[in-house]
């Protein structure tokens, strides 16, 4: 048993497929290997199902909760509103899908001991990549990681695997600075942290990818190219000095 209070942030857009059984497969992990925990379900203005889906989890609301955006915000807009709502000591987002499987966030909760922040990859030798994206989005993300570290010099491997945990220190002085609201969110609370001189530890998780997603491949990839060029400038001069906690 972990001996550490956890919130983990669920971002749900049209996830009527598997939401429910993946609440409760979150719910069973953490109760069975966490002392104390919380799950913040953020629906994002899904146009299915999702949001009753949700409602019909019944658990105590002190470890589990639903916020509604209303309408779509983005994946971004969603884990910070839930981040900014979490209690626990150790606050992670993973993505409704659980393509990293919920047994990657006791490895992390350990992992963080030792650092501020702890992010997913799924690009190391160790990585475990069960089920693989198509070629077509493996090339579009390999141009996006090499424009990505061209602007922001990020030295990690894997900036958008959607797992990530923080320290409630950490998160709290990272995400009421982040400003983009879509995918490319990633990067800019990374940026942040190294500008605010945070330890991040990337480790190498197993992965599952599902194919029915909610990314236009070529909408968002343009959005998120933009989006590099406006977190640099935004935070360009942000350093150590700068931390609030």
């Amino acid at each position: 048993m972990i001996k550490k209070y956890i919130s983990v942030i669920v971002p749900c857009y049209n996830e009527e497929r598997y939401i429910k059984q993946n609440i409760e497969k979150l719910y069973m992990y953490l109760s069975e290997n966490f002392e104390k925990f919380e799950i913040i379900a953020v629906n994002d203005g899904s146009k299915d199902n999702t949001l009753e889906k949700l409602k019909n989890i019944k658990y105590p609301e002190s470890v589990y909760k639903i916020l509604d955006n209303g309408i779509n915000r983005g994946k971004g807009y969603s884990v910070k509103r839930g981040i900014l709502s979490a209690s626990g000591d150790i606050v992670c987002f993973t993505d409704a899908d659980l393509s990293t499987p919920v047994e990657e966030i006791g490895v992390a909760a350990k992992l963080i001991e030792d650092a501020d922040i702890v992010i997913g990859s799924r690009r190391g030798s160790n990585s475990r990549v069960e089920k693989d994206q198509s070629l077509y989005r493996k090339i579009i993300g390999k141009i996006f990681s090499y424009i990505r570290n061209i602007i922001t010099n990020l030295p990690f491997e894997d900036t958008q695997c959607g797992f990530k945990c923080f320290t409630k220190q950490s998160a709290n002085d990272i995400f009421p600075r982040q400003t983009i609201d879509r995918f490319a969110f990633d990067v800019e609370i990374l940026y942040i942290a190294r500008k605010l001189g945070y330890t991040i530890k990337s480790f190498p998780v197993k992965w599952v990818n599902d194919e029915v997603s909610s990314v236009n491949i070529v909408r968002d990839s343009i959005v998120m190219f933009m989006d590099l060029l406006k977190i640099r400038k935004k935070h360009a001069k942000l350093d150590i000095t700068d931390r609030r906690v």
